[in-house]
């Protein structure tokens, strides 16, 4: 248990130390602008209690708020895919996957789930966060693009991320 929880912060404080001071220095061009911190939220165990993991996503989206001094934005989108991510393992997973309290990572999931999962949150964090950040719809193509291009290159970030850091059979790769 103390280890579990002495693993989860160290990926929150690498994460928010890889965003702040590695990927936000990627902006090559107005489109461009990939997170990877919520990777955090996403990878939390499977038994992690709703409250914990809200209160979860509700941190470090505060975190990086006042890193990123953007006044609420990033809580506001990483506490939303934290709520989301409750029901969509919930409704996702067999009950012997939410019983064993794994990681939703490819060894536990396959990759075709884990790529689903990913590109749902990925897209959902950052709909909410340009959009807020864009304060309506007046520049809704630009918004959008933003979307796209950086929800992409997110998703790329975070699948490199956990091939990186999580073992990964060549078979779950290939075919799922």
């Amino acid at each position: 248990m103390i280890r579990e929880i002495i693993i989860q912060f160290v990926r929150f404080i690498l994460l928010v130390l890889g965003q702040v001071f590695i990927v936000n220095n990627l902006k090559l061009h107005t489109y461009f602008n990939p997170f990877i911190y919520f990777l955090f939220v996403l990878l939390l165990p499977v038994s992690t209690p709703p409250v914990i993991t809200l209160l979860c996503g509700f941190f470090q989206g505060f975190v990086m708020d006042m890193f990123m001094e953007t006044g609420g934005m990033h809580t506001m989108a990483t506490t939303l895919i934290a709520f989301i991510r409750i029901y969509y393992l919930r409704y996702t997973l067999s009950k012997e996957q939410m019983d064993k309290g794994i990681e939703p990572v490819i060894a536990n999931t396959g990759s075709t789930w884990f790529l689903i999962y990913s590109t749902c949150m990925v897209f959902t964090h950052h709909f909410v966060l340009f959009f807020a950040e864009s304060f309506g719809f007046s520049e809704i193509l630009t918004t959008l693009q933003s979307i796209l291009v950086s929800g992409l290159v997110s998703l790329l970030l975070l699948v490199l991320l956990h091939m990186l850091f999580f073992r990964v059979n060549s078979k779950e790769v290939a075919g799922g």
